[in-house]
């Protein structure tokens, strides 16, 4: 748990609205994500990217209780640049300490030089700082390069997806009894989306749940909701598809298919869409 020395900032930076979000009860603690932040503190960056609905602020404020240093947010809607300095001079009271700065990527807007935002608050920061950037695609910096510099550390959906010990906790924390074979059957049916397994625990039949279920219509259709129309006519009619190709796409669209990236533009959605 958070150690005294963080309390004060972090309280501080709560009433300024640049605290982490508060952890609710039911919440599963994935452990092995939290310690392996915990011990990359030498790693100036972090990346933790994945859909909506993998836990992506979950884990990153399970992260931020487990560790001593002061965490200051910056949420969407804010622009960044201008934010990260009174983020950060709000979560150090005390003067030069470490702290853990966390870019929410959907405050990254496509105008703003990401890199340079990114070097800029690394560069700022005491020693023993990080920045952590969090979103639902890959922001628009040198990955490769960092990870080959081990200046990176990189959290995607195959870590955030739960397995079915991570399954069996959740479930256990609903108050939903399965056994283990329904267990394996669920992540099966969901492939570890957190959201997904969140919304069958609340059904009839979680191992039964299905895309026509009320709730899981509703929260696929608010994904669904930025794309372009062009995009979800192509979606809708691509939808008999059990894995997306070109080839694929260009014969179940005809000419309609086009230039269209449909798969990247899922993904720059946020829609779950896994890479075979």
């Amino acid at each position: 748990m958070r150690s005294t020395a963080g309390v004060v900032p972090i309280a501080r930076a709560r009433r300024a609205g640049h605290a982490p979000p508060g952890i609710r009860a039911g919440d599963v603690v994935r452990a092995g994500l939290v310690e392996r932040l915990v011990a990359a503190s030498d790693v100036p960056l972090v990346v933790v990217e994945a859909p909506a609905g993998y836990g992506k602020t979950t884990l990153l404020s399970h992260w931020a209780d487990a560790d001593p240093r002061a965490f200051a947010w910056v949420a969407p809607g804010r622009r960044p640049g201008s934010a990260v300095a009174d983020a950060v001079t709000t979560a150090m009271p005390r003067g030069p300490e470490p702290v853990v700065l966390v870019l929410d990527g959907s405050g990254i807007a496509a105008g703003d030089d990401a890199a340079g935002l990114v070097d800029g608050a690394i560069g700022c920061l005491p020693a023993g700082s990080q920045v952590v950037v969090a979103g639902r695609a890959a922001p628009a910096l040198p990955l490769g390069r960092l990870a080959a510099e081990r200046r990176l550390l990189r959290i995607g959906t195959g870590d955030l997806a739960f397995d079915e010990q991570a399954t069996a906790r959740l479930s256990a924390a609903a108050g939903v009894a399965l056994t283990a074979a329904q267990v394996r059957r669920l992540v099966r049916r969901t492939e570890g989306w957190p959201a997904a397994l969140t919304l069958a625990l609340g059904a009839a039949d979680p191992t039964g749940i299905r895309g026509d279920d009320p709730r899981m219509a509703a929260y696929v259709r608010e994904l669904l909701a930025p794309l372009p129309p062009r995009t979800l006519a192509l979606l809708a009619r691509s939808a008999v598809l059990e894995r997306m190709s070109p080839r694929a796409l260009r014969v179940v669209l005809g000419p309609d298919a086009g230039d269209d990236d449909l798969p990247g533009a899922l993904r720059s959605a946020g829609v779950p869409v896994v890479a075979l």
